[in-house]
């Protein structure tokens, strides 16, 4: 992620391959990327820091609101399809993971996240859009669904032929 970045505003200083990318943005909006590329990196470099201090990060949560709002502002986009910065989502977590595990060395909120669409934004599609009991609705369906998965693989494992001839 850091040399993905770090490549990026490289680009941006850089006059030939800044004048490629003032052919598809404007100058404002290319110094709107240049300002986002260096904060995501200051960031990421300050999510490494063995130590975190306390009152670093309580003060961090406004920061980081900041730079989303930045980041929103700048990236502008609507579908979150082939993204090669750090997810928007998972931004918002970072405060309370920082509190509740310390630094971010201990901790790695990936693949809860690369399961959110699966766990729940594809679901949750399928619903009658009441907030009461949705979480939990959806929670019974993700299990019947394993246990459904689990028991259609033993029952093609046990016994084969009763599976393909199965109506």
């Amino acid at each position: 992620m850091n040399g993905v970045l770090l490549v990026l505003l490289i680009m941006c200083k850089v006059d030939t391959s800044k004048r490629l990318l003032l052919t598809k943005m404007t100058e404002s909006q290319l110094h709107g990327l240049v300002a986002l590329l260096d904060l995501l990196l200051a960031w990421l470099w300050w999510l490494k820091q063995p130590p975190l201090p306390m009152e670093e990060v309580v003060a961090a949560k406004h920061c980081v609101k900041d730079l989303m709002k930045l980041f929103k502002r700048v990236v502008n986009q609507q579908h979150s399809t082939g993204m090669i910065l750090i997810k928007f989502h998972i931004c918002l977590h970072f405060f309370n993971n920082n509190l509740d595990l310390g630094v971010t060395s201990n901790f790695d909120t990936g693949p809860m996240e690369s399961n959110h669409k699966i766990n729940a934004k594809n679901p949750s599609k399928r619903t009658q859009m009441r907030a009461d009991g949705f979480d939990e609705g959806t929670a019974h369906r993700y299990i019947e669904n394993l246990v459904l998965d689990v028991a259609d693989h033993e029952l093609s494992r046990v016994s084969p032929i009763i599976k393909n001839h199965r109506p």
